[in-house]
């Protein structure tokens, strides 16, 4: 199999990264990038994909330069030109602000100081990386700049709104399972000085604040989110900002936007569907626990798949379809919701409780349990196109959208069988500071 680019870069710049190549791979570019795509053995999946791809793509920092594994790529990058893959391509692309001076550089400068580093004006912007490099690109592409940017905007769009419909019709059919945990703790406080963490556009923490005193601040890492929750809730007393809790610079992001909004503590942190998301929750919320007031709690709402059981399932449909959400690319880590208590615990959090676990199919409508299905579900088969889309020549993600073609009317009809129960392992935790 060919691939466009070869993606080389330091695992403590996986996020940025990542980010870089979701962009791409929505307009059909191929990209292979460790660990996503090894299979087999790790190094002769790494020296094949070299082999097999047009541009070998290094995305540079100070942690990529001092990185063993970086270094060997780049060494058998060269090696492959040499031999089995001539037309191979090097390129640099700087991801933060380089000194080719610095010592620290010499090594990897030893191969790449000669060439053209492509440079974007702002390292925080995805697109503008994206733009540039397939700007330089666009002839070994073959595509023309202005109408993959067209599509990959059109692809976002898309996306977007899938995603917004999919999170309103979340919180509708949760509330039952959790709203008494929500009104429980907001009425420990009055005027209530509340975080809420991935707040998306903010529909679903300003529904469940209706009728209450309060001052939010609701952050995302999505500026389109962001964007669309400003326009519809921000005032004196609700701000919305687009700052990433896994950047460096998070806990003084935050402290600015704390200050910005006269806020010093906060009674109530609202983390939901968002832990499963990073790369490490520990850091996160360790940070967090430094804003939380002496009296204050936090509120986790996370996922665990481990603990999910549909019957009947004599065929297994529901057991596959559980397989395919940890083969889901955007989709997280399935086995989350496990590892909160341990990690609340190392962060410091005192009275930790398991307030949920488990949501469970019983006593809803017709209505309801199709709004479930969906809810849970409903997201495989468009992300499977667009994984099928990325990679057309993946037959493992062929089948299994083929499968998810032939099965999901089936499957979502049992769900909604009188007889049929499917338990959901989606968890709420409390704690204090």
């Amino acid at each position: 199999m060919e691939y466009d680019f070869f993606i080389s870069h330091s695992s403590q710049n996986a996020k940025v990264v990542s980010d870089v190549v979701a962009s791409m791979e929505k307009s059909g570019i191929k990209c292979w990038m460790a660990p996503r795509d090894v299979v087999g053995r790790y190094a002769k999946a790494i020296v094949d994909a070299i082999a097999e791809s047009k541009v070998f793509l290094l995305f540079l920092s100070k942690e990529a330069a001092t990185s063993e594994q970086v270094l060997n790529e780049i060494e058998m990058a060269y090696k492959c030109k040499k031999s089995s893959n001539p037309n191979l391509t090097i390129q640099p692309v700087c991801i933060e602000k380089i000194d080719i001076n610095a010592p620290e550089l010499d090594e990897i400068m030893y191969y790449i100081r000669r060439i053209n580093f492509i440079e974007p004006a702002s390292f925080e912007k995805v697109d503008e990386v994206v733009d540039k490099v397939i700007e330089k690109y666009k002839e070994v592409l073959g595509i023309k700049p202005e109408e993959e940017k067209k599509e990959r905007e059109k692809s976002e769009y898309v996306a977007d709104e899938y995603e917004l419909n999919r999170l309103k019709r979340l919180n509708d059919i949760l509330k039952k399972f959790n709203g008494d945990i929500y009104n429980s703790t907001f009425d420990k406080y009055e005027n209530m000085r509340i975080l809420d963490v991935g707040c998306s556009t903010g529909d679903a923490i300003m529904d469940r604040l209706s009728g209450r005193k309060f001052k939010l601040l609701g952050i995302d890492i999505n500026e389109d989110l962001i964007k669309a929750a400003k326009e519809k809730y921000e005032n004196d007393n609700a701000k919305f900002k687009v700052i990433n809790v896994e950047n460096d610079q998070f806990s003084d992001d935050l402290l600015d936007a704390m200050d910005e909004i006269g806020i010093e503590k906060f009674d109530v942190i609202h983390i939901a569907s968002v832990l499963l998301h990073l790369k490490a929750m520990f850091p996160v919320l360790r940070k967090l626990k430094r804003m939380l007031d002496a009296n204050g709690t936090m509120i986790i709402l996370d996922q665990d798949d481990g603990i999910n059981f549909a019957y009947p399932d004599d065929n297994k449909v529901f057991e596959h379809m559980y397989e395919l959400c940890k083969m889901d690319v955007t989709s997280g880590e399935r086995l989350n919701g496990r590892q909160i208590y341990t990690n609340l615990v190392r962060a410091g959090y005192k009275d930790i409780k398991l307030e949920k676990s488990g949501f469970n199919t019983i006593g809803l409508s017709q209505e309801e349990k199709e709004t479930f299905y969906d809810m849970y579900f409903g997201y495989l088969l468009p992300d499977f196109d667009g994984m099928l889309k990325t990679n057309p020549d993946d037959k493992a993600i062929q089948k299994e959208y083929n499968w998810l073609k032939e099965t999901d009317a089936k499957a979502r009809e049992a769900f909604k069988q009188d007889d049929f129960v499917f338990s959901l392992g989606y968890q709420v935790y409390t704690a204090k500071a």
